[in-house]
C-alpha cells in the first residue's frame, strides 16, 4: 500500500490553524490536514475514526510480526532437533553450493 498523497489544500501553517481551528477541525474529518511550522511538515490532524483505523492496522501488523517470529523459532527448533537426531542426513553447505553453481 502506498503512502497517501495529499494536496497543497491540505497543508496549513500552524499560525493559520490557530486562527481557523474550528473550521480546519471539521474539514479534517473528511481528509487529514498537514500542519507546517517554518515551512516544514510537523503535525497531522486527522479524524478519530481514521486514527482508530490506523491504530487497529498497526496492532494487527504487530501481531502478525510476533506470529512470524514464533513460527521462525519453531522452524529453527525443528531443524536443530532433526539435525541432532539424524546428523548423517545433514548436507554440507559446500555440496549445496557446488550443486547450485553447476545449474
Amino acid at each position: 500500500m502506498d503512502k497517501p498523497a495529499f494536496t497543497i489544500d491540505q497543508m496549513i501553517k500552524s499560525s493559520d490553524l490557530v486562527r481557523n481551528f474550528s473550521e480546519i477541525r471539521k474539514k479534517a474529518k473528511d481528509k487529514p490536514y498537514f500542519i507546517t511550522e517554518n515551512g516544514s511538515l510537523e503535525t497531522v490532524l486527522l479524524s478519530y475514526d481514521k486514527y482508530e483505523e490506523l491504530y487497529q492496522t498497526f496492532l494487527l501488523i504487530k501481531q502478525m510480526e510476533e506470529r512470524i517470529e514464533e513460527l521462525e523459532k519453531q522452524v529453527t527448533d525443528y531443524r536443530m532437533e532433526r539435525s541432532e537426531k539424524s546428523p548423517d542426513q545433514l548436507i554440507d553447505w559446500r555440496t549445496i553450493r557446488s550443486t547450485a553453481s553447476k545449474d
